[in-house]
């Protein structure tokens, strides 16, 4: 769950939800009405101007740095604390989370909105199926 997901949820549960897509965020009252187990396959989080994106599934922690800075994963089950970097030890999983960054969530120059735009959080959900390791 992320914090675009509050208020289609909230609307869900009182029997006002919008159609698909009126907001980013999406509905996990199936979750909360123990219909469901998993809201999301995996969820991408950063800041509006920073450089450094993270991707997280239930079991990965892969955060993608800038270029001459080392790439970071983590297994959240035996390292919930990310302490010990895995991505020398394993490229195909680093590489496997990378590539569901997708062109949109690439480093790029960035225009500020604002004061908020400054510290906004930009973050989002993967919804399709991640083929391999949970």
């Amino acid at each position: 769950m992320q914090f675009q997901d509050v208020l289609p949820t909230v609307l869900d549960i009182a029997g006002v939800g919008g159609e698909p897509g009126f907001t980013h965020g999406r509905s996990f009252a199936r979750v909360v009405q123990g219909e469901a187990e998993d809201h999301r396959a995996a969820i991408i989080t950063g800041y509006y101007e920073g450089i450094d994106r993270c991707i997280r599934t239930a079991r990965w922690s892969y955060i993608e740095r800038p270029a001459g800075e080392a790439d970071e994963l983590y297994d959240l089950r035996d390292d919930p604390h990310e302490q010990r970097n895995l991505a020398p030890d394993d490229p195909e999983e680093a590489g496997r989370l990378a590539h569901l960054f997708g062109r949109e969530y690439r480093p790029r120059r960035r225009r500020g909105r604002g004061v908020q735009g400054k510290y906004e959080l930009a973050s989002s959900g993967i919804d399709e199926v991640i083929v391999g390791k949970p």
